[in-house]
């Protein structure tokens, strides 16, 4: 297994683990019909998308490779406009998913760990954000170091794939 920054001709293999990775996680929380709709999306996320994302400067893009097949993704966001975050400052884990089958072997932690590498040392935080009810990543952040910072409502139409709107936990990491 590898972990290195992603490549435009990744994007494909990116959103299957995102589709099949979200999929798994938020079943019981989102409605069934919302998990059938994402399983029969042709992209989750559309590959121009995931590809202006991987090149921007403002975002590093990890993926975890095994045998040449993209297994897990994270996102790192350097700069942005997301209210709870002060890029002069912090950094956004944005995003953190391994394929369900590659789970539990250490990879989630090698991706963290490769975007805690990444973060200019200017920057004294790391945020990220996990649904209330999403007890297995709030777990793997908190034993990361990882605390609760804040609370806000996320999902149900500003864009996000969440059908419903969650309460959603903000975590931070001093660096």
């Amino acid at each position: 297994m590898r972990i290195r920054e992603a490549r435009p001709e990744d994007a494909e293999g990116i959103d299957h683990v995102i589709k099949e990775t979200w999929t798994d996680a938020y079943t019981g929380v989102e409605p069934e019909e919302r998990l059938n709709e994402i399983r029969d999306m042709n992209e989750v996320t559309p590959h121009d998308e995931l590809r202006d994302w991987i090149e921007a400067d403002s975002t590093k893009y990890i993926v975890a490779e095994e045998e040449e097949e993209i297994i897990g993704e994270a996102i790192l966001i350097l700069e942005g406009d997301e209210e709870y975050t002060d890029y002069s400052t912090e950094a956004f884990f944005r995003s953190l998913y391994v394929l369900p089958e590659h789970q539990k072997r250490g990879i989630g932690t090698s991706l963290l760990q490769k975007a805690e590498d990444l973060i200019p040392e200017d920057r004294k935080r790391i945020k990220t954000m996990v649904l209330k009810e999403n007890s297995t990543a709030r777990t793997f952040y908190e034993k990361k170091g990882f605390n609760k910072c804040g609370e806000t409502d996320f999902g149900g139409g500003d864009g996000s794939l969440l059908a419903e709107e969650h309460r959603t936990l903000i975590l931070e990491k001093k660096l």
